[in-house]
């Protein structure tokens, strides 16, 4: 966010610009002073909050999250003024799902299948592997104002990475972080433009507290953009695939040999048959549905959306 240099007084740190990494603190905070446009920008993590991170930042929590600036004590910062004058330029929507609510998903594996099967269209979204343990999301536009980002992972995981163990010693209680993450799953959507915000947001006003207080649900509207329900299989096609047919042994012998990646296999497809593409992948992605045992109809939107 920006926000008048009026909001901040004493500043005491030796350059215009207060960094945690080069400060030794293990979570993302920065402090810009610009002094020839007299304003500041400041960004920071939920991590700020420290044992109280699984509340992420919210319209009950920013107050504290800027009194834990100012306890850093290089500068201080006029909370009030803030919150009245400051304009939100970019957020990281977040919400963590509980894998046992997602249905015939089982596991971070079981996810990435659902939501590889319900990608819509694998020409304008790119799909690929987040850190081992996840995916992110992104489709290929010039104009970053039109640019889409979801992150999907083990937030579990992710906190037991090298990387966090600094932050995971400033906890009282590390374990009951780790212990209310265990089994979670991070949605997780970047907006880096004011655009995005307001379009997302369905705002103009992007003031801290009316970001904080909109009952919006920016993670929905892009999944919604992203996927499509996933139906059941047939039971006779689930024969007909089970047959071990010609034509089945040839559909699985392309899906192997692309590593299950349907995004390639569209692409042979396209190259291949003069049919309707969505009638031409529907065997290959019921072979896909019954070799990642995904036994239900599933609208991973609604899902996500409803939790």
């Amino acid at each position: 966010m920006t926000f008048p240099s009026e909001c901040v007084s004493n500043w005491r740190y030796r350059d215009n610009v207060y960094k945690s990494a080069e400060s030794g603190l293990p979570y993302h905070l920065y402090l810009k002073r610009d002094e020839a446009r007299r304003e500041y920008t400041l960004e920071f993590s939920a991590k700020i909050l420290k044992d109280r991170y699984v509340e992420l930042i919210t319209i009950d929590n920013i107050d504290d999250c800027l009194q834990c600036v100012n306890s850093l004590d290089f500068c201080d910062i006029d909370i009030e003024r803030l919150l009245s004058t400051a304009q939100v330029k970019a957020v990281d929507f977040t919400k963590d799902v509980r894998l046992e609510d997602i249905p015939t998903a089982g596991n971070m594996r079981g996810l990435k299948s659902i939501l590889k099967l319900s990608m819509k269209n694998y020409r304008r979204w790119n799909c690929h592997d987040y850190r081992g343990n996840g995916l992110v999301i992104t489709n290929i536009v010039a104009d970053s104002r039109y640019s889409r980002r979801l992150t999907i992972y083990d937030k579990a995981h992710e906190l037991r990475l090298n990387r966090n163990r600094e932050f995971l010693r400033l906890l009282d209680d590390s374990e009951r972080l780790l212990n209310y993450f265990n089994d979670r799953v991070r949605f997780e959507l970047r907006a880096t433009t004011q655009h995005q915000l307001r379009r997302w947001l369905n705002t103009d006003d992007l003031a801290p507290t009316s970001v904080l207080s909109s009952t919006a649900d920016p993670i929905a509207l892009v999944m919604a953009e992203m996927f499509n329900p996933i139906n059941a299989v047939p039971d006779d096609a689930v024969r007909e695939l089970q047959g071990s047919t010609l034509r089945t042994q040839d559909r699985l012998a392309l899906l192997k040999c692309l590593d299950w990646d349907l995004a390639r296999v569209e692409a042979h497809v396209r190259e291949h048959s003069r049919r309707s593409i969505t009638e031409s992948m529907k065997p290959y992605r019921d072979l896909y549905s019954l070799h990642f045992d995904i036994s239900q109809p599933i609208n991973i939107v609604e899902v996500v959306e409803n939790l």
